[in-house]
């Protein structure tokens, strides 16, 4: 149901703009993968005064 309703606006903005919204120029470059990936948490420093008061 999601994928219809994604081509149906974007074929709606397609006739709206009399152009395609899909192109090579700005598709997504990424690949699918089974590993996890970790991810880095940065923590703010201590007494940086934002919320010291």
């Amino acid at each position: 149901m999601g994928g219809n309703v994604a081509k149906i606006a974007k074929e709606d903005l397609e006739n709206k703009l009399d152009e395609s919204v899909i192109s090579k120029e700005n598709s997504l470059d990424y690949k699918y993968t089974d590993k996890p990936k970790k991810l880095k948490i940065n923590k703010a420093p201590h007494g940086n005064g934002m919320f010291n008061k």
